[in-house]
């Protein structure tokens, strides 16, 4: 009996012990998530010409909207730093070409980094409609911002 109660007595606080080295790093991890940085979208509707402004196109309809959510997998670490590679640029311009709503016309797009680090980069489109001659833009900007 009284090895019984050695036994519980001296597990007890080794278990304790490990459940508060547990909870200590397992806090310590949620908060260095917590500061990881995220990604910004910002759309710049601002080039949008036209020749003929009361014509049946929109931008809204051809341009899809984006969600930075939906490109944050193709973030890559660089030296201790999130960079948006060329995969990254890739990724968008083909979602974007595959979400577009005209088939009449051409697709252009660039690309080009804000910063030397490649955590800002702005990706334009421009659509042309071959007959009518109208032309739509829109510029998708991606930046990588650091939580507090």
């Amino acid at each position: 009996m009284k090895r019984k109660y050695r036994i519980i007595f001296t597990a007890l606080p080794i278990f304790i012990s490990i459940a508060t080295i547990g909870t200590y790093f397992g806090i310590q991890f949620l908060n260095q998530k917590e500061e990881s940085s995220h990604l910004d979208l910002e759309i710049n509707d601002s080039g949008n010409k036209t020749d003929n402004e009361n014509s049946n196109f929109s931008k809204f309809k051809i341009f899809p909207e984006l969600n930075e959510n939906q490109f944050y997998k193709y973030i890559v670490i660089e030296s201790g730093e999130p960079v948006l590679n060329d995969n990254f640029i890739s990724s968008v311009i083909n979602y974007v070409i595959k979400k577009i709503q005209i088939s009449d016309g051409h697709v252009e797009w660039a690309y080009k980094y804000a910063d030397d680090k490649k955590q800002s980069v702005s990706i334009s489109f421009k659509w042309v409609a071959k007959m009518q001659k109208k032309n739509y833009s829109r510029t998708y900007i991606f930046k990588i911002l650091k939580s507090v």
